[in-house]
């Protein structure tokens, strides 16, 4: 009578261990686990995003969206600053909520090297594009002045 040897036997065990291991764990799994959807309001089809870009020193263009309502330019302006890490993609759903709740256009533009737009950040440049974008609105809004706001 033949005998397995104590490698084989050992060898046998391990796989038939991992086995049964990895199928208890794939029961302990459940779906939640592994989906997080994230849900997102409609968009009201009467705000309209037009896309913008603006040129500052250094060979640089900052993007981003202007969100009228009805393309109405008799509401008043403001002028989004997010968050340091977000773009407007990120801002989407708060960028149409202002313009939805507070019953203003809102102009929202990335920050240098962020998103949709060029160059390198730094704190004098984001003083700058201030201006810069400031600058936009009012050069944009001239024939029919409305209140910015920033």
């Amino acid at each position: 009578m033949h005998r397995p040897r104590f490698d084989q036997v050992l060898l046998r065990n391990l796989a038939l261990g991992v086995l049964l291991s990895s199928m208890s764990c794939t029961v302990l799994l459940k779906e939640n686990q592994f989906f997080f959807p994230e849900r997102f309001p409609l968009i009201p089809d009467e705000i309209h995003r037009e896309n913008v870009e603006i040129r500052v020193p250094g060979d640089t263009s900052l993007r981003g969206w202007l969100l009228t309502r009805n393309y109405d330019s008799t509401r008043p302006f403001l002028i989004y600053f997010y968050g340091g890490a977000q773009t407007v993609m990120e801002a989407a759903g708060e960028l149409h909520a202002l313009v939805e709740n507070l019953q203003v256009n809102v102009l929202a533009v990335d920050y240098r090297a962020y998103g949709f737009s060029d160059g390198t950040p730094t704190f004098a440049a984001i003083s700058e594009d201030g201006r810069a974008i400031y600058d936009y609105l009012v050069s944009r809004t001239k024939s029919e002045p409305a209140p910015i706001f920033v």
